[in-house]
């Protein structure tokens, strides 16, 4: 059954969810190796490194083990929320991001294109830093291969969005993705990647803004060659 976890809300910039919240940091200090990303969460939202983050409404989750691995699922109803880390990597050798996700309902109208539609099935932010940041977005509306500002990120950070999945036709079903993190972020900013060796990591769901419901899960998060 899914746990309800009802907590405070936050209005908190997304700068701070992204990359300078202190519940947001992670203890591991490895920075040579691929990371494989656990996410350790209870119902609560209580974890070693992770941290659930709320904007709006309460946020409705389970972790649950399938074969050996740890899957989050969500599900929102009007709501804002996610879970998010600070992670020591070095993107000088390791700058891939792979991870597994699953959109099982696409809040209806959304379209990060519009701060009236800017709502998500499922969303990872990596920020680079508390001014720079991508986000992968699996929209309801804006076609596969669109790239664009948040409308609603902080005057002070840029975050850049790319849509990778789009619509219900492969909703349900497991996909995976390989982000080279280089490459996009010199397509996106046109410049070169900073060899940062700490990122902060954000995984959200939303549907307030259109007033609808979504629901979605993820799994695998790591950093590759």
């Amino acid at each position: 059954m899914l746990a309800s976890a009802m907590l405070a809300r936050k209005s908190l910039a997304l700068a701070g969810l992204l990359f300078c919240s202190a519940a947001a940091q992670g203890n591991d200090p490895r920075t040579s190796q691929p990371e494989a990303l656990s996410l350790e969460l209870d119902a609560g939202g209580a974890g070693s490194s992770w941290s659930v983050a709320v904007n709006k409404g309460p946020p409705e989750f389970r972790v649950l083990r399938s074969d050996g691995e740890e899957i989050l699922e969500m599900k929102s109803a009007r709501s804002s929320f996610g879970f998010q880390r600070k992670l020591k990597v070095d993107l000088a050798r390791y700058p891939v991001i792979s991870w597994r996700w699953r959109a099982d309902v696409l809040p209806e109208g959304g379209d990060f294109r519009s701060a009236r539609t800017d709502d998500q099935a499922a969303s990872l932010y990596v920020a680079f830093s508390a001014s720079r940041a991508i986000g992968y977005v699996w929209d309801s509306s804006a076609p596969a291969g669109s790239t664009g500002d948040c409308v609603l990120s902080p005057p002070f950070m840029k975050v850049k969005i790319m849509v990778l999945r789009s619509g219900p036709d492969e909703a349900g079903r497991w996909a995976l993705e390989r982000r080279d993190l280089r490459s996009d972020y010199r397509l996106l900013f046109g410049e070169e990647m900073p060899e940062s060796k700490e990122v902060g990591l954000r995984i959200w769901i939303n549907s307030q803004h259109t007033g609808t419901k979504a629901a979605s899960a993820f799994a695998d998060v790591s950093f590759t060659r």
